[in-house]
């Protein structure tokens, strides 16, 4: 038996970074950060917007989230969220995807 996840996390995405696992976006905007060694979860800094229907990835050490409106860059270690608008694609768009070069 694990200890339970802070809260609830509705339409969020999971993803492992380093030795932890983080659960960020949904409609309750969360990250949360788990540490399995030590069965740990921590709450972290919230994403500025909601994402229902997101994208996520990690890239050069931080986690990419977004959707078709926004994109944001998550920083572990400085536990701050950044805007990166710019990786989203121009046009008229169905589907989200995280432009990383």
């Amino acid at each position: 038996m694990r200890r339970q996840r802070p809260g609830g996390c509705c339409y969020g995405s999971a993803v492992a970074l380093g030795d932890k696992i983080y659960v960020v976006g949904g409609y309750q905007r969360v990250c949360y950060s788990y540490d399995p060694e030590n069965d740990e979860w921590e709450v972290l800094s919230k994403p500025t917007h909601e994402y229902d229907l997101n994208a996520y990835t990690v890239w050069k050490g931080k986690i990419l989230l977004g959707n078709r409106e926004h994109v944001e860059e998550y920083d572990p270690v400085e536990d701050r969220w950044s805007n990166r608008d710019e990786l989203l694609p121009g046009g008229d768009i169905n589907k989200m995807f995280l432009y990383a070069s």
